[in-house]
């Protein structure tokens, strides 16, 4: 607590007493100074020693068994071990060309890989596996990056059953997938929904080919019982349609759509080098196809899911044209004839242009009249095209034509497009009927290296390819006069040595024109494009089309091969089954 000490009197100075005890405090005054009183102190407690510390004896330690092998030690082989068969199949890809056996122990399945260590912890991991390595006659389970997992007590090599692919792709469902297009495909149908499939392939305009084959179980489901095994039960005979679009084009989607309609039909896309592996369109293995076809052993596979099941094909015959199971109309005689007598003259039909919707086609040409030939040179003046084109003038009909084609509607007159063979030309969005075959119309229009032919009015306009120019020259003026200029005094002594000649001139000097470059040989700009026009005139649109890409034309380039496959494709005789393709990548 606090108080408030007095302040001092003032006092004379007088003589300090003597010195002695000192003198007790004053007491409290008001308005004196304040002062901090002590507080009391609570009494002393009395301090217990501390009791002396008992020693602790130190715990027994009891040595436990260690299990796996040494931390250095180097394992014989590499082993993964998968859950299912799927992810098997997704490690088998992973590890494609390497050598891998396949064993089972229980529902899990093993895969011994001859691969270098890191390939195969990376293929394990990704499908969801473990690395297992052996040492001696037992399997020590690995970490991810490291060695061993010591405490494992191991797994016997003699617990793992041997397996094949085929046991493997059993046990696999096939997922679902997107339909990419196909160029060819495989159809197993069985006999009595054949000419349904047929008719519908041959009406696509697509070539159609089929044999017999025995279909031998792989087994059904997943619970991995063989279906047949030892007596043969469980085949079954059906029909192999195979459906092959020529050039460019893609089996239609519809044609898939109505086989799988069609009972006990699967549609199927071929793998492998042969095509012998069947894998049903729209499903597939977590495995490419063309890996899954290295990994089977050789011959004929059908993989479907488990409404068709997986077979083993043995073919019976050889591919034949499918043509011969359309049956003939209900009602049809064949009626003999007399090979004998006069059976009259055949009447040929008459041969017209008529109009045809043809989407997607160039203009290799453009047919003119004279009002077309007036609106050229306000068209194409000052346009890239004026350096290429070329003219041919006929009578009243005239033809505007480029090496590689125009490939350019100009605007004016009727864009034509190459028919073939040869400078064969037709309107665009026309077609002749009846059709022909390329033989037939080189007999009977004569298109060759001097002509160029136009079927257009029921006529064949011809123009002789020799009378071509440049279109430029419809509106380029005539070559000025030459005015050569010399120095005065140069010209006073030419003068002077004209008048000095007693004989006289028989014709007037001929002054040499002017070159721009005398000591440099002066190359035509257009001497490749002539050696194109001619090889293209020729038949030869391979070369032409080299000629037009050396030279930085592309679109001229890609017209002329794409010309070139279509004559290619119209020559090819379907005389043997297509030759199966590679799928362009997974499914």
């Amino acid at each position: 607590m606090f108080r408030r000490r007095r302040p001092a009197e003032p006092t004379p100075p007088t003589t300090p007493p003597p010195a002695g005890p000192p003198a007790p405090p004053r007491t409290h005054r008001a308005g004196g100074p304040i002062e901090r009183i002590p507080p009391d102190l609570p009494p002393a407690v009395p301090v217990r020693p501390a009791p002396t510390p008992v020693p602790t004896p130190p715990p027994v330690v009891v040595p436990s068994p260690v299990f796996g092998p040494p931390a250095d030690a180097e394992p014989d082989d590499i082993f993964v071990s998968l859950p299912d068969a799927s992810r098997a199949l997704r490690c088998l890809s992973v590890l494609s060309g390497a050598e891998s056996r396949i064993h089972r122990r229980g529902g899990e399945w093993w895969l011994r890989a001859e691969a270098e260590p890191d390939l195969v912890r990376t293929a394990a991991h990704s499908a969801g596996g473990r690395v297992y390595a052996r040492h001696d006659d037992l399997l020590f389970r690995y970490r991810p990056f490291g060695g061993p997992v010591f405490g494992d007590r191991g797994i016997a090599v003699t617990a793992l059953e041997p397996s094949d692919v085929t046991d493997l792709i059993r046990h696999a469902p096939l997922i679902r997938t997107r339909k990419a297009p196909l160029h060819d495909a495989a159809v197993l149908t069985p006999g009595v929904t054949t000419e349904e499939l047929v008719r519908r392939a041959l009406e696509l305009d697509l070539d159609v080919w089929q044999r017999p084959v025995r279909l031998h179980p792989l087994g059904r489901g997943r619970d991995g019982g063989r279906d047949g095994d030892g007596d043969g039960a469980g085949e079954s005979v059906m029909l192999e349609v195979t459906v092959h679009a020529t050039g460019a084009r893609t089996i239609p989607a519809g044609l898939f759509a109505a086989a799988e309609r069609l009972p006990l039909t699967t549609v199927f896309r071929r793998a492998g080098d042969q095509g012998e592996l069947l894998v049903q369109h729209g499903a597939g293995l977590p495995i490419a196809d063309h890996q899954l076809s290295t990994l089977l052993p050789p011959g004929g596979w059908a993989l479907a899911d488990e409404a068709f099941g997986s077979w083993r094909i043995e073919p019976l015959s050889d591919h034949q044209p499918a043509v011969s199971l359309i049956k003939v109309a209900t009602g049809f005689v064949p009626q003999p004839q007399t090979p004998l007598g006069d059976h009259g003259a055949t009447a040929n039909a008459e041969l017209r242009v008529v109009p045809r919707r043809s989407p997607g086609q160039r203009v290799d040409a453009v047919l003119l009249d004279d009002m077309d030939l007036v609106l050229v040179p306000l068209l194409l003046e000052g346009h890239p095209l004026a350096e290429s084109a070329l003219i041919i003038r006929g009578r009243d009909r005239h033809l505007l034509i480029a090496a590689g084609g125009l490939l350019v509607n100009v605007g004016v007159g009727t864009p034509l497009t190459c028919l073939g063979p040869g400078p064969l030309y037709l309107p665009i969005g026309s077609a002749l009927s009846p059709e022909l075959p390329p033989a037939a119309r080189q007999r009977l229009f004569l298109p060759d290296d001097r002509h160029i032919v136009v079927l257009a009015d029921g006529a064949a306009l011809h123009f002789p390819i020799e009378r071509r120019q440049p279109v430029w020259e419809l509106w380029a003026p005539a070559r000025p006069r030459v005015d050569l200029q010399v120095p005065p005094e140069t010209a006073d002594a030419l003068a002077e040595l004209t008048r000095e000649q007693d004989a006289p001139r028989t014709a007037a000097p001929q002054i040499p024109q002017p070159r721009p470059f005398p000591n440099r040989p002066v190359t035509p700009l257009d001497a490749w494009r002539n050696e194109a026009w001619n090889a293209e005139m020729n038949g030869d649109l391979g070369r032409a089309a080299e000629l037009h890409r050396a030279h930085n034309q592309p679109l001229q380039a890609a017209h002329l091969f794409e010309r070139l496959a279509q004559l290619r494709d119209a020559e090819r005789r379907p005389d043997r089954p297509p030759t199966p393709r590679l799928p362009e990548g997974p499914p």
